[in-house]
């Protein structure tokens, strides 16, 4: 996916681990998983929104996740959206 080549490369430019590096990649791989299920359809930033952050906090809340975990893969999205 170019998306997460290009996310990648970003991060590596501001100097973060392979590990954590992965650990975005991972984080957006699962957005990118939930945006598919619930639309249907491949994500792309051209329909991009605040209104869809705001459907994905709330999904992840439905999955009974730890309020850390929700603010990390929220974290995740505010710097892939930059």
């Amino acid at each position: 996916n170019h998306l997460s080549h290009d996310y990648s490369e970003f991060l590596r430019s501001k100097g973060l681990s392979k590990g954590s590096i992965r650990n975005y990649l991972a984080d957006l791989s699962r957005f990118f998983s939930c945006y598919s299920s619930i639309f249907g359809t491949d994500f792309s930033p051209r329909i991009a929104s605040p209104n869809l952050v705001v459907r994905y906090r709330e999904y992840l809340k439905t999955e009974s996740m730890p309020p850390a975990t929700v603010r990390r893969y929220l974290a995740t999205l505010k710097t892939f959206f930059q």
